[in-house]
């Protein structure tokens, strides 16, 4: 009785996972005729580009999930700061994440190039305000990397409005 009870079960969660996880492709279509530029990924996930900003969502057990979100940003233009970086965001237990990056390549006095990541990562409870970041501890100054990104880059507000539009767009689906 027992083996059949748990092979019942193992059937229905195997089955549940197999056909619920899956975005329906009329929600595709119609997000494509509203003008979204869609590209699917893989088999278990798409991504969603609308003006510039690439939205990733993998199948999670029911409905598709958020996996991440990347764009490219330059500095504000009143700002003097040749840099540009990618981020990318991503949700994870109970936390956001940022990370920043950029690729910088020194060129030596005996005329040899090094060339390296330069990235800045972020962590956040639940918003992208600088009292909810979290991973503030140790030798880095993070809470000064982020004053920096959020006054040369981009405001807490407007990484707010970005991930928001990510939370819409995965209700969509």
């Amino acid at each position: 009785m027992k083996k059949t009870v748990a092979f019942l079960l193992t059937a229905v969660i195997a089955l549940g996972m197999c056909g619920c996880g899956r975005i329906d492709e009329r929600k595709i279509d119609d997000l494509i005729d509203e003008g979204y530029e869609i590209e699917q990924v893989d088999n278990n996930s798409i991504c969603i580009i609308e003006d510039g900003v690439e939205y990733y969502y993998k199948m999670g057990l029911l409905k598709p999930v958020l996996s991440k979100i990347c764009f490219h940003v330059c500095a504000k233009p009143e700002y003097d700061v040749s840099k540009e970086l990618d981020v990318t965001i991503t949700p994870e237990f109970f936390r956001i994440n940022i990370i920043a990056s950029d690729t910088v390549t020194s060129r030596f006095a005996n005329g040899n190039e090094h060339t390296w990541e330069e990235s800045y990562r972020f962590e956040f409870k639940n918003d992208f305000s600088p009292e909810n970041l979290t991973n503030d501890c140790g030798f880095d100054d993070i809470a000064g990397d982020y004053e920096w990104f959020t006054k040369y880059y981009m405001t807490p507000d407007e990484l707010q409005e970005i991930y928001d539009r990510a939370l819409e767009l995965e209700k969509e689906l």
